[in-house]
């Protein structure tokens, strides 16, 4: 029967099992794949969606070093070994990255400044003007903010939004600096900005997870 993969990890989640939920564990080298064994990709309904975020967060809570898969990963355990073994170096990297770590998520509200499209003379400049397209300047408040949040930030990830979201910004933040992350925040987060976690680092696995 294909897999449905969860989450991969550096240890087995041990006997826990979530209610409605029948985990299975493959170990590849040392590698842990966390599966459901199902006949079809499931319905990514935001019932489904909802419930397995419960389970990584919990799977979170039991393992230091999770590597989550947001929307599952469908495959045979032939494909699964192969793809593991083929990838082992940035699986582990990644392991270790996110071992003893959480992520925390600031979703950054705003009016998009409309910069004059202007006829670009090289590729370079083209690419120049795509690059600043997808990443829109953020408030000079906001800036302040990931100033005052860099000390804690083990890592930074950006990705650019659409309409009133200018940007969601992802943090890697030490399980044990997260209340001193969050005082910064209750100081200095000003209202355009929402924040949410600290969940699983879903933004720092490596693809295809």
């Amino acid at each position: 029967m294909p897999l449905y993969v969860l989450a991969l990890a550096d240890r087995p989640p041990g006997r826990w099992t979530p209610p409605g939920h029948a985990l299975y564990t493959i170990n590849v080298d040392g590698i842990y794949a966390i599966c459901e064994r199902r006949q079809s990709v499931p319905a990514a309904t935001d019932d489904f969606l909802r419930r397995q975020h419960a389970v990584l967060v919990q799977l979170a809570r039991r393992l230091p070093a999770l590597l989550p898969a947001r929307y599952g990963a469908f495959m045979t355990k032939a494909a699964l070994v192969t793809l593991l073994r083929s990838r082992e170096t940035e699986i582990r990297v990644g392991l270790d990255e996110v071992r003893g770590r959480v992520q925390m998520s600031l979703r950054v509200l705003g009016h998009r400044r409309r910069s004059p499209r202007l006829a670009a003379a090289t590729g370079r400049e083209y690419l120049e003007q795509r690059r600043r397209a997808a990443s829109p300047a953020l408030p000079r408040s906001t800036r302040s903010l990931l100033a005052s949040l860099r000390p804690l930030v083990a890592r930074e990830r950006r990705e650019p939004g659409a309409g009133p979201l200018l940007a969601t910004v992802y943090h890697l933040v030490d399980a044990a600096q997260v209340p001193s992350y969050r005082r910064i925040l209750d100081r200095s987060a000003p209202a355009a900005v929402i924040v949410s976690g600290p969940w699983p680092a879903f933004a720092f696995a490596p693809g295809p997870w």
